[in-house]
Parts: structure tokens; C-alpha cells; sequence
């Protein structure tokens, strides 16, 4: 139904489908008005709205992320370019809220009237209380959060209008904070995700769905066991995606024109702030710039491994395997601006061979050109880079070429 643009029409303020006739809600709003008092007063009332943060994810370096995927039974979820929405299933309806306080109210933006498609879902009466997590959406190819404001920050009669012309928004479900009134929050993720599924069966809507699980085929085992162990729906455990390696899924994503990746440990509680549970695998862009010093490797290891441990000291202390080996730590590198080159950043993640290469010939290297990729520039008045990783040596560019400006307009592409 979401994804048909064709079949569904407003007349006489009703939402209808017309291939089924079924009225979807109605074009009135309901809590526009409603302030912070109104708020209050509901939450001691019935417990079915409450002041939520939505949990957001960390951004790891390359080197931390793969010792994050290393170390965690991991899933991956597509992150989308929407808005983020908690849903509140109540018995006036269900509300929904975005992850920005209001000004005007005190309380998290409320978008529930311009989405009334939503809200007049019918639910069964013992799902009050119940909270989902997701993130809005609009069924046009890879929507874009642009698009998406178009209706969670328009006026309801503007919204509706937006959505009969371009679809109407959807949820995609991916966490559940209450079941059934209860805080379920400190439950690992995979239990969470067997309520969240159990909670859409009995809502049968396609304005609610639920995102698509990617894993490895050690997780995809243990989830299967722990889903059959705690009598999880076999729909669920057929749902699951195998993936070999999450950097290539990661890759597939951006060549969709897709926004990245997110990394969820499996066994994470859910957590009202930003959280390492969570982590993003996000576009990167790439940037020519030049190699001006290196940074020295970390001395002593304090890894999980020191039992079988090979790289010691003259004088017992464990070390690094790059500081045994007499390596660099990391790139140091730069742009021209005014005649000097200035630092944007450091780089650690090469392969073992190009840091070879790198330490045994330092002085040899200073000035040539790297490839690097980053999440962006930080700071445009340093042209700083955030979270770059190395790519390839570039012997085929010149260093007069990485200037400030070329640096800059990299950016703005």
C-alpha cells in the first residue's frame, strides 16, 4: 500500500484507499494544541505518552570499528535519510514524536497530525502503552530527509497535501522501547526485536514495517537459536539477510545511492543517549592530500592476546606489533595554503605492507601524495577532515596540486 502513489485519495476529510475502501484516518487534527501542562498531565494520567531520547550512534574510527565488529556479535540495518520517529500506541491514538524538544511546548516536536494515516491505525487495546522506534520515511527512492520534512515540519493540511502527490509517509521499525506499558530497555536487542515483531503482527499495517536484519552466518546461527529458544515468530527468523563482510554491504548500499550502514550489537541494551551499541557506517568522500610527518606507534600492548603474545621489550614489557617492528603510527598529512602546508589530519588504518614500506623509507615519502577518505571537513576555516582512513598512495598527482581552496571545493561537491 505505501508504495502506491495511485490508491488513495482524501474526500470529505476522510483518508481513503479506493481500491479497498478503507478509511486510513481522518484530515482533522487532534493534538495540535496540546502544550507541556496537556503533556504532564497525560503522562500521570495513563503512562502512554512519556519524554523520551531517542538512542543515536557513535561514529568510530577504522580501526575502532573493526575491532568493534571483531569483538561484538554485530547486526547491520540500512540508515536511512528520514526522520527519526518514536511511535507511542495510545488509546487516543498513536503519536508520534520526533527527537527534537520544541520550543514552544517543553516536550519532544509532536508530527502526529500530519500523519493521520498513521495515527488512526486501529491497535489492539493491549498494545497501549507499547513505544517503537523507527525511522520516517516517504516512498520515493532514496527519500532524503529534505523530502521528508516536507511533512513531520509542516502545518497538517500542508502535509497531507505534500504526501497525496509524493506518498504517504511510513514507519520502518527498528527497536521497541515499552511493551504493553512495560520498559523493556535493558533487554539485549535480539529480545527486543522478537517483541517489535510480535507488536507489528497484531498492528498489520503497512505504514508500520519492519527493518531488514543483515548479519554474518556465525550471528545469523546464534540468533536463530536464541529466537527458536525464546519462541520467536519463523517468519522473523527467515527474515534475516546473510552478509560475508559488512565494508562490501556498506559499498553495495552507496553505489544504491543509499545513506550507509548502522552496526548494532546484538546483545546492547537500548540507551536514551548516544551509545556505542549503536554505530554508523556512513558516505565517505575522498581527498588528495600530503604525506608532512608521522606519528609514533603506541608502546606497550594491553590487547586481549597477551597470553600468546610474541612482541616484547628489552625489558619484558609487552609491545605493539608497530613499535616491535620499528613502524610508524600513523600519517601525518596536510594542504598548501599561504606557501606552508598545513595539518587536516591523521591517518592509521593502511595495510601492514604499505606501513612497511611507509616506515622503512620516511624521509623518502614526505611530501608525496595519499588518498584519503573522510565522513567530511570538520572545521572549513582549518579544513580539518572527520574520521579520515587511508586509501592509496596517488604518485600520479602532484603535492602543488592538494591546495586549501582544492581542498575546500572537495567538500562543497
Amino acid at each position: 500500500m505505501k508504495r502506491n502513489l495511485n490508491n488513495i485519495i482524501v474526500d470529505k476529510g476522510s483518508i481513503i484507499n479506493k481500491d479497498t475502501g478503507e478509511i486510513l484516518g481522518v484530515t482533522s487534527p487532534k493534538f495540535s494544541n496540546w502544550d507541556y501542562v496537556k503533556y504532564l498531565e497525560e503522562f500521570n494520567k495513563t503512562k502512554e505518552v512519556r519524554f523520551l531520547e531517542p538512542m543515536t550512534a557513535q561514529e568510530l574510527d577504522e580501526d575502532k570499528l573493526q575491532k568493534h565488529l571483531a569483538e561484538n556479535r554485530v547486526v547491520g540495518e540500512q540508515k536511512f535519510d528520514g526522520h527519526r520517529g518514536l511511535v507511542f500506541i495510545t488509546s487516543k491514538g498513536n503519536r508520534i514524536f520526533s527527537r527534537r524538544v520544541s520550543k514552544q511546548t517543553g516536550w519532544y516536536a509532536e508530527n502526529t497530525d500530519c500523519m493521520p494515516h498513521i495515527r488512526d491505525i486501529v491497535v489492539p487495546e493491549d498494545l497501549y502503552g507499547t513505544v517503537i522506534d523507527g525511522e520516517i520515511l516517504l516512498p520515493i527512492e532514496n527519500c532524503s530527509c529534505r523530502q521528508v520534512q516536507s511533512v513531520t515540519g509542516a502545518l497538517p493540511e500542508t502535509a497531507i497535501k505534500y504526501q497525496l502527490e509524493n506518498g504517504f509517509a511510513y514507519l520502518c521499525a527498528f527497536d521497541i522501547l515499552y511493551y504493553k506499558g512495560i520498559n523493556i530497555q535493558k533487554m539485549p536487542l535480539w529480545k527486543r526485536k522478537v517483541y517489535l515483531w510480535e507488536v507489528l503482527l497484531k498492528i498489520k499495517s503497512d505504514f508500520i514495517s519492519m527493518c531488514t536484519l543483515y548479519c554474518n552466518q556465525e550471528t545469523m546461527d546464534y540468533l536463530k537459536f536464541k529466537w527458536k529458544e525464546y519462541g520467536a515468530d519463523q517468519e522473523l527468523i527467515d527474515s534475516l539477510v546473510l552478509v560475508h563482510d559488512f565494508e562490501q554491504q556498506f559499498r553495495e548500499f552507496l553505489k544504491e545511492g543509499k545513506e550507509g550502514l548502522i552496526i548494532k550489537d546484538i546483545e546492547g541494551i537500548y540507551e536514551q543517549k548516544r551509545s556505542k551499541a549503536f554505530v554508523k557506517m556512513k558516505a565517505h568522500k575522498t581527498y588528495d592530500v600530503v604525506i608532512m610527518g608521522y606519528e609514533e606507534p603506541t608502546r606497550e600492548y594491553t590487547g586481549k592476546e597477551l597470553d600468546t603474545w610474541e612482541y616484547f621489550d628489552y625489558d619484558g614489557t609487552p609491545v605493539t606489533k608497530y613499535y616491535y617492528n620499528n613502524w610508524i603510527g600513523a600519517v601525518i598529512f596536510g594542504v598548501w595554503k599561504d606557501g606552508k602546508l598545513i595539518e587536516v589530519g591523521r591517518t592509521s588504518g593502511m595495510d601492514e605492507e604499505t606501513r612497511r614500506l611507509l616506515s622503512e623509507n620516511r624521509e623518502e615519502y614526505l611530501g608525496q601524495v595519499i588518498e584519503v577518505e573522510a565522513q567530511g571537513i570538520i572545521n572549513k576555516d582549518t579544513g580539518s577532515l572527520q574520521h579520515p582512513r587511508f586509501i592509496c598512495m596517488r604518485p600520479d598527482k602532484s603535492s602543488e596540486m592538494c591546495t586549501f581552496e582544492a581542498h575546500i571545493r572537495e567538500e562543497d561537491k
